[in-house]
């Protein structure tokens, strides 16, 4: 479950940077569930499922990310557990706080290649 701490942390610091954004708790967890229904397409496309054929709307595309913004509720947003993220990941050193960056958003980078060249 640290990982997807790490994780949720991580988009919290990123959208909690913008002023006009007073919800960021629900906001990374939403960035995050795009990320991973993203995982699910490239795993899809490697194991040749077409899923995009189906994803060819707006609706369809939201209501696969749904399930996935819903548990990430429920494990990041319900009862204030977003909190005790936060505060746990507050303490981290510079270099600490740099390789999160870079492992996340690496991981994020690859998650976009892996879609585009499947």
């Amino acid at each position: 479950m640290k990982i997807l701490d790490y994780f949720y942390y991580t988009f919290y610091k990123f959208t909690s940077k913008n002023p006009r954004n007073d919800m960021a708790e629900h906001t990374a967890y939403m960035i995050f569930s795009v990320v991973i229904l993203t995982n699910i397409l490239v795993v899809c496309k490697i194991n040749k499922i077409n899923l995009l054929s189906i994803l060819n709307s707006k609706l369809v595309s939201l209501l696969m990310c749904f399930p996935i913004m819903l548990l990430f509720y429920f494990v990041f947003a319900k009862n204030d557990r977003f909190k005790e993220i936060i505060k746990r990941f507050s303490q981290e050193t510079r270099v600490q706080k740099w390789i999160r960056n870079i492992i996340v958003w690496g991981y994020v980078l690859f998650t976009i290649w892996g879609l585009l060249i499947t």
